[in-house]
């Protein structure tokens, strides 16, 4: 019996993560049913997604027309809005469960491709199984699996591009020594469908560079294959520039305006030790592994996986712009999980060395199990039903009398199908500061008492030009969840 449970150490880890990836699966499948959203900019992709559907205007979700004070739209790329636009006319769900489910799709399509490129590199079945399952071991996976986001399909075409590109060099593509004169145009042809795959990601989040860099440098620093690099990173940056360029004409010049460098001014340096050390300690065995992993490919002159590591780290620099938060780590954590499946691969053969690496990532298991019983989307609801009752019932009734509110919590509008009002109130926050947008009419509004009230997500940070117009004019009073926590800041105009 011992023999049993010490030769079969990995399957049992594989199960187990199997039994908390299913755990996690079915947690997701529940909570995307959920109409409390606890993430601001899943709000405005469904918005978004919804608004395109119905006016068919790209300009739209750039820069909404019925918006209150010129709120800008999404800062993203559309792809993922296109998708799920597309969703949304084939299934007939509601703009946040449509969005809601493509994410989670994609996330979960992403998982299968770290196993899958696990067992491309390795051919070993159990250690690939365990790397398919880690990504939903991390924290900020476990959180935004449930949230309408871009990231997760911008996730996936990376790993895809990843894929054929690994696939490519596991067929010696080309043999290391060919000189660089040497140039095959079924391999441009290949490397041109990476390439693709790359844009695609950028088109699906624009921070999503990682994969072309690795790609394009893997190529540079290899003997035979410099050629090669120049072509893959031309042809990147031209379908690039020409995405940018179609879809800027399609949305009538609006588009580039989310490359604005005034919409991402204000930073959160302070916070980012915190969500950095507590991203770093909750997964540091498998830092620990996947460190180990790198070192070991760069001593076999394999660079590529370690090129990606560091540029998806690198991406990871983006979250000290104010708004953003831990989902920056999931391109990380699924490029750590495929390291972890190749060290546990390599170390097959040395029984101690195995040991301890599975012990490892069962301590990991345990640590996701922990958060996936301390955590969850329906667990939040639940706490907040009744404060989010409450502000729905209040924009309902001003809505039915026609009485004029302010509603800077898109859930409630998104609820009640006022979508084209929906627009990112952090971003418009950012440019008041910036003097890119005027705040006098917001004030003059405000000094009047002309709203019945203001009602705004908890988190939403005001400029204090509004703030002191709101504390001079109206009462403040919070609706809160059973623990006591903040749900909704509600304004309520003085009498």
């Amino acid at each position: 019996m011992g023999r049993f449970f010490k030769l079969n150490w990995l399957k049992w880890l594989a199960a187990g993560l199997a039994l908390c990836g299913v755990a996690e699966l079915v947690r997701g499948c529940v909570a995307l049913f959920d109409p409390l959203t606890l993430d601001y900019s899943e709000m405005i992709v469904a918005g978004m997604a919804h608004q395109l559907a119905r006016t068919g205007s790209l300009a739209a979700i750039y820069a909404p027309p019925n918006t209150p004070y010129a709120l800008p739209g999404i800062q993203y790329p559309p792809l993922f809005i296109w998708l799920n636009v597309l969703l949304l006319k084939l299934t007939g769900l509601t703009p946040l469960l449509a969005a809601r489910l493509l994410a989670w799709a994609t996330y979960v399509c992403s998982g299968l491709l770290v196993g899958g490129l696990v067992w491309q590199e390795t051919r070993q079945r159990w250690a690939a199984l365990v790397a398919a399952g880690l990504p939903f071991c991390f924290w900020s996976v476990l959180i935004f699996i449930n949230a309408a986001r871009p990231d997760p399909l911008a996730l996936f075409f990376s790993l895809l591009a990843a894929f054929f590109y690994r696939h490519r060099q596991k067929s010696n593509f080309p043999p290391k020594d060919t000189p660089d004169s040497i140039i095959s145009k079924t391999r441009l042809l290949q490397l041109f469908a990476i390439a693709l795959l790359c844009a695609l990601a950028f088109l699906s989040k624009q921070t999503y560079l990682a994969i072309g860099a690795a790609i394009f440098f893997d190529l540079a620093l290899t003997r035979g294959r410099r050629r090669y690099a120049l072509f893959f990173g031309l042809t990147l940056v031209a379908l690039l520039l020409g995405g940018i360029l179609l879809v800027n004409t399609l949305a009538d010049g609006m588009f580039v305006g989310i490359f604005d460098p005034a919409r991402a001014a204000r930073f959160i340096f302070d916070k980012v030790p915190g969500f950095v050390g507590f991203f770093v300690l909750d997964h540091l065995s498998l830092f620990l592994i996947a460190g180990g992993a790198i070192i070991w490919q760069l001593r076999r002159g394999e660079k590529f996986w370690p090129l990606y590591t560091l540029f998806a780290t690198l991406a990871c620099a983006a979250i000290v712009k104010d708004g953003a938060v831990d989902y920056y780590f999931n391109e990380l954590a699924y490029v750590l999980s495929v390291n972890v499946g190749l060290a546990l691969a390599g170390y097959k053969n040395e029984p101690t060395t195995k040991k301890w690496l599975t012990t490892a990532i069962g301590v990991q298991l345990l640590i996701a199990v922990a958060m996936l019983v301390a955590w969850g989307q329906g667990r939040a609801f639940n706490n907040f039903r009744q404060a989010y009752s409450e502000g729905l019932t209040l924009v309902q009734t001003a809505q039915a009398q026609n009485r004029p509110a302010l509603v800077f919590a898109d859930n409630l509008l998104l609820a009640t199908n006022h979508t084209d009002l929906i627009g990112d109130y952090f971003i418009y926050s950012i440019l008041v500061e910036n003097k890119r947008r005027d705040p006098q009419p917001l004030v003059n509004d405000l000094e009047r008492g002309y709203y019945d009230f203001v009602i705004g997500e908890e988190f939403f940070r005001w400029p204090q030009v509004f703030q002191t117009a709101l504390d001079e004019h109206y009462t403040l009073r919070y609706l809160d969840g059973q623990d006591g926590r903040h749900l909704f800041r509600l304004y309520l105009r003085k009498t």
